[in-house]
């Protein structure tokens, strides 16, 4: 009887991550699901290097490394032969699919620190504080799928120490290792884990870690070899203590002083309504911390440094220019570990009206939170290319564009 009640509240939560999936995407992309659109590296890497490379594109890297399950999506499509006219749909509804994926893994995390709230767990990085940019694309899906890698080394998956779908298994936390520099990122923290277990860790709960160390050390050698020199500078002057108005401007973003509805006030009250909310959040975040009683539960912390720090020095001195509502990229994974914290360390207390004030939080933002692209034309534009009219496709962002190859 036990056993049946399980079953169907397992069932009941992971229809509930659906809907809540489709909810928090169809809130932040409605034009998503209405009316699918090429997204910028969606075209002329993935969808165009299908075209000119076909399976070999699947060891290409691109920005220094490798993107193997945007990669594999468009190899996916394009071996169907799906229509030209479908292929945002495919590639819009594989994001979704992911997104979902990834949730009821977090799920099954929650599942394994029992916790109360799981599925506010699984699918709060649907609704941080960040601009809307990232979601519905196969471009961006790079740091949800991210987000497996990194729960996986904050709870270390009893599933893993099972033989029954091991191979499995591993094989998708490889191609999930493979994609994005995210493997590379977390491998310093996987080498600190295994340190710090040495005395506990078997051979069998080593072999998922080796498997993401791997990946890592392969996309060094990619990011170091294979695409050496990728310039990610922004041009420009840098601003004047620019380090702490990043703080500044990104903590004035989440309290509402810059780009909304309250009017615009001296700059005084932003530095110090900025570095004091940042002050105040820190102490937040250190007294929930200690709270927490996961073994691992540094993760938590760890993962947002690396995640932020990676990206600070990447774009040193301009910084500036890559803030959570408009670059929400950087930004994503650090937010999420960030609520996270809050999530596990309270809860037990934690009631539906706290959940609830969250989300009021989040909708007063709504205007930062949610976006539709400017309509294209896809399939019009697809229309003209059968019929000979044109081998270039416009996409978004403005000035973006894929090439098709010729009609024969």
């Amino acid at each position: 009887m036990e056993f049946t009640t399980q079953k169907q509240n397992r069932t009941r939560d992971i229809i509930l991550i659906f809907f809540i999936v489709f909810i928090g995407l169809y809130f932040r992309r409605p034009d998503a699901f209405l009316k699918p659109q090429i997204y910028a590296e969606d075209g002329p890497i993935f969808l165009q290097q299908y075209f000119e490379l076909g399976i070999k594109s699947l060891i290409t890297p691109y920005a220094g490394y490798l993107h193997t399950v945007p990669r594999i999506i468009a190899l996916l499509f394009g071996s169907l032969s799906v229509n030209l006219l479908y292929i945002p749909l495919c590639y819009n509804l594989s994001y979704f699919l992911l997104s979902f994926f990834i949730a009821v893994q977090l799920w099954k995390g929650a599942t394994y620190l029992g916790l109360r709230n799981k599925i506010f767990f699984a699918t709060v990085f649907l609704f941080v504080p960040v601009g809307p940019e990232m979601f519905m694309n196969i471009t961006n899906s790079i740091w949800v799928t991210s987000l497996y890698l990194v729960n996986f080394i904050f709870i270390g998956y009893k599933s893993y120490d099972s033989e029954q779908w091991k191979v499995l298994k591993l094989s998708i936390l490889l191609i999930i290792s493979l994609t994005g520099p995210f493997s590379l990122l977390l491998s310093p923290i996987i080498l600190l884990i295994i340190f710090l277990e040495r005395k506990k860790l078997t051979f069998s709960q080593l072999i998922p870690m080796g498997v993401i160390l791997l990946g890592g050390f392969i996309q060094c050698i990619s990011i170091k070899f294979l695409a050496p020199k990728q310039d990610r500078s922004i041009p420009g002057i840098p601003e004047p203590y620019h380090l702490l108005k990043l703080i500044k401007y990104n903590m004035g973003d989440l309290l509402f002083l810059r780009n909304s509805v309250i009017p615009e006030l001296p700059g005084i009250v932003h530095w110090v309504v900025g570095l004091g909310g940042f002050i105040v959040l820190i102490y937040l975040l250190f007294v929930s911390y200690k709270k927490i009683e996961a073994n691992r539960k540094y993760v938590l912390l760890l993962v947002p440094v690396v995640y932020l720090g990676s990206f600070i020095v990447v774009f040193w001195p301009m910084e500036t220019h890559v803030l959570a509502f408009g670059c929400p990229r950087y930004y994503f994974v650090p937010y999420t570990c960030i609520v996270w914290v809050f999530i596990v360390a309270h809860d037990r207390v934690m009631k539906y009206i706290h959940i609830a004030m969250y989300f009021i939080y989040f909708l007063c933002h709504s205007r930062n939170m949610k976006y539709t692209f400017t309509d294209k034309a896809w399939r019009k534009q697809v229309l003209e290319y059968y019929d000979g009219k044109r081998e270039q496709i416009d996409i978004n962002p403005d000035s973006w564009h894929v090439t098709l190859p010729k009609r024969k």
